[in-house]
């Protein structure tokens, strides 16, 4: 998560790299840190408003 942290040029990517990362971990049955990433990825999403 640290690393997901710092700025980045594009907004959307710490959100795609724990979502890519948690996806390898489903593959390899570590559910726990999987959903972990999923968690930290939705917390990274950025919220849309329309007025």
């Amino acid at each position: 998560m640290d690393l997901v942290r710092r700025p980045a040029a594009d907004p959307g990517a710490p959100a795609r790299a724990l979502t890519d990362r948690s996806v390898f971990l489903l593959a390899v049955e570590r559910y726990g840190e999987a959903h972990a990433g999923f968690a930290g990825a939705d917390a990274l999403r950025p919220i849309v408003t329309r007025t």
